[in-house]
């Protein structure tokens, strides 16, 4: 059975604060201006489990209403609406292999990395360009294994969102605020996340969760990274 070593993190304002635990509050950059708030989860509450399985039976309430048709010309993103997102990602590395935590005996080190997000885009609207704006909520989550110990960092996001349309289809989601110079890499890359228009209101793409930059005995992340998918469209 694996140990989980969690960690908790207070996220307001894009500036983080420890609840408990030193180790995460210089580890993330607070995820999004206006962010409601992070913690440290248990090993039942990672990210991809509760990412899929929320809101899904009240769409189906809509079917007999096929008299509805002509609405459902409006899409997804007509305004006032929402949509959801989400993105995975995972790797394995070899014990002393890349990364980590410069081989001190003290670090343990580390084989497996899993990193997921998962939110709604509220309150959507369609601008002249194309693209779209709201407000996003969610939270994000990039857990470390070595052997049968596991480490979790987790932050909630909360504020504005963009989604601005790029040529050839390409686009460009923003949904955890602008990150200063100093923010740790795991925050820098999820500040943009590129992809492409695959439908109506819909779009996904690839993103790579980096670590959180920490070489410490409680949250040992350094180097480590993940390639994933995400996506953002009509919640099922």
């Amino acid at each position: 059975m694996r140990c989980l070593v969690a960690v908790a993190l207070a996220v307001a304002a894009c500036s983080s604060q420890t609840q408990g635990s030193s180790s995460p509050a210089s580890a993330g950059n607070g995820g999004a201006a206006g962010a409601s708030g992070g913690k440290g989860g248990s090993a039942g509450s990672a990210a991809g489990r509760s990412a899929g399985g929320r809101a899904g039976a009240a769409g189906e309430s809509g079917a007999p209403g096929e008299s509805g048709a002509a609405g459902e010309s409006g899409g997804g993103g007509a305004p006032g609406g929402a949509l959801r997102f989400s993105g995975t990602a995972t790797a394995d590395f070899e014990p002393g292999g890349e990364g980590g935590a410069g081989g001190e005996s003290a670090f343990p080190p580390i084989d497996h990395v899993e990193c997921s997000f998962y939110g709604e885009l509220l309150d959507v609207m369609e601008n002249d360009a194309g693209g779209l704006s709201g407000v996003a909520i969610g939270e994000v989550f990039r857990n470390i294994y070595s052997g049968d110990q596991r480490w979790e960092f987790s932050a909630f996001i909360a504020g504005p969102a963009t989604l601005t349309l790029l040529a050839d289809d390409r686009v460009e989601f923003r949904a955890v605020g602008e990150q200063p110079a100093g923010a740790k890499p795991f925050w820098r890359e999820l500040e943009v996340l590129s992809g492409t228009a695959v439908g109506p209101s819909s779009y996904e793409g690839a993103w790579t969760c980096a670590s959180l930059d920490q070489n410490e005995p409680g949250f040992p992340d350094v180097g480590h990274e993940a390639q994933g998918t995400w996506e953002l469209g009509p919640s099922p």
